[in-house]
C-alpha cells in the first residue's frame, strides 16, 4: 500500500516548484499572457512567484512513497484557509495525494480556528472533484454556471433601456442585485460568499442599469445589472455578468436584454453569460437554450467545507 506524506517545501525546493507552478498555469490563456516574455514575464518568473510561494503562501510538497508527486499552495485569511492551487504528476496516485493534501489543509484550518476550507481546482471534471466530495466538500453556489455559444437575430425590446453607470454607482448596483439573488436562492455559505467573493472595488469594465418603462408613464423600473467584459479571459469571448430581480429570471425580458446586447456586438461574437446562482441558472436554462447557448460548469468552481460546523456537530454527537 502506498504511503502519502505532505510537508512544507524547503527553501531549496521553491525555485523548482515555482517553475512547475507557472508551467501549469500557462496552460490557461490569461495566465499564459501574464507569464509571457519581456521584463514583466521575467519579474513574474524570477521574483514575484518565488517570493509569493516562499513568503506569502504555505507551499507544500506532496509525496508518495518518499517521491515528490505534487505541490500545493495554501493561503489563509478572513473566514477561510484556501487551497489556491495544486498539481500532481502523471503516474502518481492522484486520489491518494489529494486526500492527504486535503487532510493537511483541514488540520491547518482547525489549528488556526478558521470557519471554512475552500478550494478552487482548475479541473472541474467529475473525476477531479470526486476526492473533494468524498471528504465532505460541497460546491459553493455562486457563479457556478455559464451559458456559452453565439447569439444573433435578437433585438433589444423597446421597453428596456440600458443606462451606463459611473464606477461607484455600478458597484453599488451590482452588490444590491447580488444580495437579491442570494436572498432568493437561499444559498449555503452566504457569509463566505460575502466576505471573500463580493467585489470590494469598482470594476474597470462598463456596467449598465437595466430599466423597463412604466406602461402608465411613471418612472422607469430598475430590474437588473449588466456588465459586458470583452476578452476578459484572453480568449476572444465577450463575457456578460448579469444580475436581475428574481421575478425576471428566465423571462423573455432577460433573454431579449442579453440576446439583444450580444447581437449588437456582431453575429459571430462568442459569448459567455455568467449566472450568479443555480436557481437562476435553472429557471433561465430553457430561454438561453433557445438563444443557442449551452449551460456549462464554469472554470475553477469553488468548493468549500464548514470545518467549524463539523467540529460543533461532532461535539454535540459525542
Amino acid at each position: 500500500m502506498a504511503e502519502f506524506n505532505v510537508r512544507l517545501a524547503s527553501k531549496g525546493e521553491i525555485r523548482g516548484i515555482s517553475d512547475w507552478f507557472l508551467a501549469e498555469r500557462s496552460k490557461y490563456p490569461g495566465m499564459a499572457q501574464l507569464v509571457g516574455g519581456g521584463v514583466r514575464g521575467w519579474m513574474v518568473r524570477s521574483v514575484v512567484t518565488p517570493r509569493y510561494l516562499r513568503k506569502v503562501a504555505y507551499t507544500y510538497v506532496l509525496e508518495q512513497d518518499g517521491r515528490m508527486g505534487g505541490f500545493a499552495v495554501v493561503e489563509q485569511g478572513g473566514l477561510a484557509v484556501n487551497l489556491s492551487d495544486f498539481a500532481i504528476r502523471e503516474g502518481f496516485d492522484r486520489a491518494g495525494l489529494v486526500k492527504a493534501m486535503l487532510a493537511q489543509v483541514e488540520q491547518l484550518a482547525r489549528e488556526r480556528e478558521y470557519t471554512y476550507v475552500r478550494a478552487t481546482p482548475w479541473d472541474s471534471s467529475e473525476t477531479a472533484l470526486a476526492p473533494f466530495y468524498q471528504v465532505g466538500f460541497k460546491l459553493l453556489d455562486y457563479y457556478l454556471w455559464v451559458y456559452t455559444g453565439q447569439v444573433s437575430g435578437i433585438e433589444t425590446p423597446k421597453d428596456v433601456t440600458l443606462v451606463e453607470l459611473a464606477a461607484n454607482k455600478a458597484l453599488e448596483s451590482r452588490l444590491n442585485f447580488l444580495r437579491k439573488e442570494l436572498d432568493a436562492s437561499q444559498v449555503a455559505g452566504r457569509d463566505l460568499i460575502e466576505a471573500v467573493f463580493f467585489p470590494k472595488k469598482p470594476s474597470t469594465y462598463r456596467a449598465y442599469r437595466v430599466e423597463t418603462m412604466d406602461p402608465q408613464g411613471g418612472e422607469p423600473n430598475e430590474i437588473g445589472y449588466l456588465s459586458p467584459r470583452p476578452n476578459e479571459r484572453s480568449d476572444g469571448v465577450l463575457t456578460l455578468s448579469v444580475s436581475l430581480e428574481p421575478e425576471a429570471w428566465g423571462s423573455d425580458l432577460e433573454m431579449q436584454t442579453v440576446g439583444g446586447f450580444v447581437a449588437e456586438a456582431g453575429p459571430d461574437q462568442p459569448v459567455r453569460v455568467l449566472i450568479c446562482t443555480s436557481l437562476h441558472a435553472d429557471r433561465a436554462e430553457a430561454g438561453y437554450r433557445k438563444l443557442g447557448l449551452t449551460r456549462e460548469l464554469d472554470l475553477r468552481p469553488v468548493l468549500y467545507k464548514d470545518v467549524r460546523g463539523e467540529m460543533a456537530r461532532a461535539l454535540e454527537a459525542g
